[in-house]
């Protein structure tokens, strides 16, 4: 009841007085130098389409179990090519709860499925306090979650821009370098540790709740999670914060050739490239062509995605090529959203 009295009181706002008295309009979040259009690829850097036992994507748990499983987990591994068609340009960070409350004052977007946030005890795990997140002035400058991928996309609408595909986040998270996290070339992790809590000195990649956007404008030599750069190539909260929608539908079989599997006991290259030292390892696919305005068949159309690592999340899914899967109806606490702009 408490959430649907403040959702009415926002939207007798809206319609009495538009934007509140004495407020600007919050300015749209900057946008970071264009990306070119292009070939480009996606996926895990080494490009071998199969999984071994490493820190990340280790298979011990998976010989058992179905390929479709197997897919859905692993299916950033192989190494897919795609063509960006027109140049755009990516929000250097998430959009605020001010930025998504004006939407919803003038009428343009609906609110947020829930306003309050849970504070996380020091490990990062149990909730010890709720907080008025989506309206409090405190939290005005801190990413807007409990949103679905629909209301993200009205959100981009109402400002002239649109959601990214998932090959756009990834193409302007990782850079020319490929880079693995935002913080390095190809491979590394802070010394600081690779659990959730900010007591392992990482505050701004490992907290117990969402963080105030932009902050690597105020101490630019404290932030982690920001890619290399000047100013205006600098995009944030790759890696931390929150994860983010991003536009399309969720299909495990995306970066396969044929989105078909490596035949069983083959000899080809699909299968040769899985063949190590000893370790096991699964042969998935061949590395096929990306294209997110294309489904296969048997894809759940209700079923979305999401990229970027989260202050809920481990080290490993903090990694710029990592998918994820999300029911596009469904809103979470830990998903957020910015948005692009074609050039």
């Amino acid at each position: 009841m408490k959430t649907i009295r403040r959702t009415i009181l926002i939207l007798l706002i809206a319609l009495l007085t538009g934007c509140p008295a004495g407020k600007d309009p919050p300015l749209p979040t900057l946008l970071a130098d264009a990306v070119a259009a292009g070939d480009y690829t996606l996926g895990q850097d080494t490009g071998l389409s199969c999984a071994s036992n490493t820190d990340c994507d280790s298979i011990r748990d998976y010989h058992n179990q179905p390929l479709e499983l197997v897919i859905h987990l692993l299916s950033h591994l192989p190494r897919a090519k795609v063509q960006l068609k027109k140049s755009f340009r990516l929000e250097r960070h998430e959009v605020t709860n001010n930025q998504y409350l004006y939407c919803v004052e003038q009428g343009k977007c609906t609110p947020p499925v829930n306003f309050t946030l849970s504070v996380l005890d020091a490990e990062g795990r149990n909730p010890i306090q709720e907080v008025d997140y989506f309206q409090e002035d405190l939290y005005g400058d801190y990413p807007v979650v409990w949103v679905t991928q629909q209301q993200a996309k009205t959100y981009c609408q109402f400002i002239g821009r649109r959601l990214p595909t998932e090959a756009e986040w990834e193409i302007a998270a990782r850079g020319t370098s490929r880079r693995i996290y935002p913080w390095s070339g190809q491979s590394g992790y802070p010394p600081c540790g690779d659990v959730r809590a900010s007591k392992h000195g990482c505050p701004d990649l490992f907290t117990t709740d969402t963080t105030r956007v932009g902050s690597a404008d105020v101490k630019p030599d404290q932030m982690l999670d920001v890619t290399p750069g000047d100013a205006s190539q600098r995009i944030m909260h790759l890696a931390s914060n929150v994860s983010e929608w991003v536009d399309g539908t969720w299909d495990s079989w995306a970066y396969c050739k044929g989105r078909a599997a490596c035949p069983k006991g083959s000899e080809s290259s699909c299968t040769k490239s899985c063949q190590d030292t000893g370790e096991p390892s699964i042969a998935i696919c061949e590395p096929g062509t990306f294209d997110s305005s294309t489904a296969g068949a048997g894809v759940d159309a209700s079923v979305g995605i999401t990229r970027g690592g989260s202050y809920t999340l481990p080290k490993c899914d903090h990694r710029l090529f990592m998918r994820r899967s999300a029911a596009k109806d469904k809103a979470r606490h830990d998903v957020g959203f910015r948005c692009a702009k074609d050039e």
